[in-house]
């Protein structure tokens, strides 16, 4: 009989403790999305003028992004026409610069993600296609809800990385 008492008080330890933890990690992935909410909503406040923010987790890439057209100064939206279609081209150089935004894009994955930021809205985009081309060879194609980076190729700048993602979710934030 005592034996059964110390069981159950032992599982009941148990159950709770593993409760606990189950409550804990729920608060803790709260309070990360609340601070990422921050953190999102903090690239739109004030003087910036962003118009979206992107992100790139694998590579820790977060960067508003403006109607800027100096590639030699941050992400350059190519052309502004096909944004406002929901066709987003960026480019950026990859070298080791201090506006080389895209120096790790050559680590990027078949399926990997990047998200894009803006009116309130998380887009969510999956990579299906990395090509290097010729500089120069690249063609601008008609397309919608789709992100395509541009970048040179390391050491070899005669050649351009063209990544491109397609939308596949959309999240409130």
């Amino acid at each position: 009989m005592k034996l059964k008492i110390i069981l159950i008080l032992i599982s009941s330890l148990f159950i709770i403790t593993g409760i606990s933890f189950n409550i804990n990690d729920c608060y803790n992935n709260y309070v990360i999305e609340k601070n990422e909410f921050k953190n999102i909503y903090n690239y739109f406040k004030g003087e910036n003028n962003y118009l979206f923010v992107l992100e790139i987790p694998k590579i820790n890439l977060k960067r508003g992004i403006n109607n800027n057209q100096n590639v030699d100064k941050d992400i350059v939206i190519i052309d502004y026409n096909k944004f406002l279609n929901s066709d987003i081209i960026l480019a950026s150089h990859s070298g080791n610069c201090s506006t080389c935004y895209f120096n790790r894009v050559c680590e990027l994955l078949i399926n990997d993600l990047i998200y894009i930021y803006k009116d309130n809205i998380k887009y969510i985009y999956k990579i299906d296609s990395i090509k290097e081309l010729k500089k120069q060879t690249f063609k601008l194609e008609d397309s919608i809800n789709s992100v395509t980076l541009i970048t040179c190729k390391k050491n070899n700048n005669d050649l351009q990385i063209i990544i491109k993602a397609n939308l596949i979710n959309k999240e409130d934030y």
